[in-house]
């Protein structure tokens, strides 16, 4: 097989047996309030609190509101609680198969980038160096962390 086929492949491979271990995971830290006691997240809370809401739930307009507006972040809960209710295993699965659809386009984008910079690598070591340098600082807690899946 060629390597423009076989490197997503490997890629996605090796994305799910690294975090595979958190699909057994329960909720962490701020996925208690973020997910589980989030009232936005119920079928009988209006879809529009979302716009109105922090991160958590409480009225943005309030005095002790976190002020943490991210609709599109409580929206995929709220649209994974309506599949998988507070099962921890279907927030975790969701966040790992997009944590592998993020690291595919960033391959894609990189060997697109790398083919077009192509004078700056002169062999596959000056590759090597360069894919270590971009993705350095991957973030574990974004797959493993439901309340972390806006940092990615």
């Amino acid at each position: 097989m060629e390597l423009e086929r076989v490197g997503p492949l490997l890629l996605a491979a090796l994305v799910a047996l690294c975090y595979s271990n958190s699909l057994s995971c329960g909720f962490a830290y701020d996925d208690i309030a973020a997910i589980r006691d989030n009232r936005d997240l119920r079928p009988h809370t209006s879809l529009t609190n979302i716009f109105f809401n922090d991160f958590w739930g409480m009225p943005i307009k309030k005095e002790g509101s976190h002020k943490s507006y991210r609709p599109l972040t409580v929206l995929t809960f709220r649209a994974n609680y309506a599949v998988h209710g507070l099962r921890p295993f279907g927030y975790h699965l969701v966040n790992v198969l997009l944590h592998t659809l993020v690291c595919l386009l960033f391959y894609s984008y990189s060997n697109q980038k790398i083919v077009l910079h192509s004078s700056l690598v002169h062999n596959n070591e000056q590759r090597q160096d360069l894919i270590e340098v971009v993705t350095n600082s991957v973030d574990i807690e974004v797959s493993s962390v439901m309340s972390s899946v806006h940092n990615a």
